[in-house]
């Protein structure tokens, strides 16, 4: 292939991108709950952009789209989950790094963008991050969240009303993209039992659904 057709080619990609990103954040900034959204956007942990090439659920002719209207693929799949959550999206200050590597098991080394929030308020166990993994460390990065999840699980210090939300946390994955998410309106019942974990089940998927929508679309 010429030079000519490379250039019309990435030309026609980066617009497929953007036309699916588009489509994914369609109303995002608008109606009932633009207020609260526009808070909290403000609060998160500020990504850096990757030069090196991405890859999109294993999918390499996305290699080296990272970014969108001056925004990253992490930044953008926050904000739509951020909008799905409406008032019920706790998380609203940045995870320190060194929580991230004690917790989580995450040091700078092993990605090249990063949103990672929690609430102010300890009570909350929410947690909301999305990494975009440098070049062969993404199965590091699950591995790491898996074992943070698993860590959670056990920790008996745990306040009892959060430990159906704590079992329901997700940990997803898109090629390079990793997100461990523990999200959702809490409990007011305050139980633990068959019901409290639906419930948690049922909030938790709201951001499921989102960050699976966003690479599903960008592959289609």
């Amino acid at each position: 292939m010429n030079g000519k057709m490379k250039k019309y080619k990435n030309i026609s990609l980066s617009l497929l991108v953007a036309a699916a990103i588009s489509s994914s954040l369609s109303g995002c900034f608008f109606g009932g709950n633009e207020e609260a959204s526009s808070s909290n956007a403000t609060s998160g942990t500020t990504s850096t952009v990757s030069s090196a090439p991405t890859s999109v659920g294993g999918d390499s002719s996305l290699a080296g789209v990272s970014e969108v209207d001056g925004r990253t693929m992490t930044e953008i799949v926050r904000e739509n989950i951020v909008k799905a959550y409406g008032d019920n999206y706790l998380p609203n200050m940045e995870i320190p790094a060194e929580d991230l590597e004690t917790q989580f098991g995450l040091t700078p080394d092993m990605y090249d963008e990063i949103v990672a929030e929690m609430p102010t308020i300890g009570f909350h166990p929410d947690r909301l991050i999305i990494v975009k993994a440098k070049d062969g460390m993404a199965e590091a990065v699950e591995n790491a969240f898996n074992n943070a999840k698993k860590l959670l699980t056990e920790n008996n210090t745990q306040y009892p009303q959060n430990l159906a939300k704590i079992n329901a946390a997700k940990v997803l994955r898109s090629g390079d993209y990793v997100c461990f998410m523990l999200l959702g309106q809490p409990n007011e019942s305050g139980e633990n039992d068959e019901s409290a974990a639906q419930f948690a089940e049922d909030q938790v998927n709201i951001g499921v659904k989102e960050f699976t929508n966003f690479f599903e679309n960008i592959r289609h």
